[in-house]
């Protein structure tokens, strides 16, 4: 995903450590056309762009306040669906524990966490990016009323 918002015009890639994450804000024409782009390609899935966007990260990094947060993730899911039509499927990136620089290579983190800390810490951000992926997905199975 990356690289394909650098490819559909998100600048200033090394100006901070949630770029991709301020690409939504930021760049969210570059961000559709990302997801565009991938389903040009053939993709019936789009993953959110959210890979590096979790709760307290976005949190400390952007001194923003857990509901802003949260809509920041919300956010993403609109975008995608924006890019999505009949049959594309939006799923929820849901990156690793930011335990240290590139953790995703390096689990080592496993061993001094316990499978309830992780999941406890993954859960906010899976569960909105859940609810809200299946609700966009799935409305014509909601009763209106």
């Amino acid at each position: 995903m990356g690289t394909e918002l650098v490819r559909c015009g998100v600048e200033d890639v090394d100006k901070h450590k949630l770029w991709s994450a301020l690409a939504n804000v930021e760049f969210p024409d570059s961000v559709v056309q990302a997801h565009k782009n991938f389903i040009n390609a053939g993709a019936d899935i789009i993953i959110t762009n959210t890979y590096q966007s979790n709760q307290p990260l976005l949190m400390s990094e952007l001194k923003i306040s857990r509901e802003e947060a949260d809509n920041l993730l919300l956010k993403t899911l609109d975008l995608a669906r924006e890019a999505a039509g009949p049959g594309t499927i939006v799923a929820g990136s849901i990156g690793p524990y930011p335990d240290c620089p590139a953790s995703e290579y390096n689990p080592e983190y496993l061993k001094r966490i316990s499978f309830e800390e992780l999941y406890e810490w993954h859960r906010p951000r899976f569960e909105i990016l859940a609810k809200e992926s299946f609700i966009l997905q799935n409305s014509d199975l909601l009763d209106p009323e």
